[in-house]
């Protein structure tokens, strides 16, 4: 048996996507921010976007990276 990570994500957010094995990046009111595996908010939800490559967060605020 292998064990998993269970949680109900609330209804509030437009998107979610998987961050290997760190929590997610989700959207909320077209704002972008971390979510934890328990749900919980690790960065604030007021990126316009969040790119995950080779492993590094890029996060645009006010059109800069």
């Amino acid at each position: 048996m292998f064990p998993f990570r269970s949680w109900t994500i609330p209804a509030k957010y437009t998107s979610i996507k998987k961050l290997a094995n760190k929590g997610y990046i989700a959207e909320y009111d077209r704002k972008f921010g971390i979510l934890d595996f328990s749900g919980k908010e690790r960065l604030p939800f007021v990126y316009q976007q969040i790119k995950n490559e080779d492993g590094l967060l890029y996060c645009k605020k006010e059109n800069l990276w």
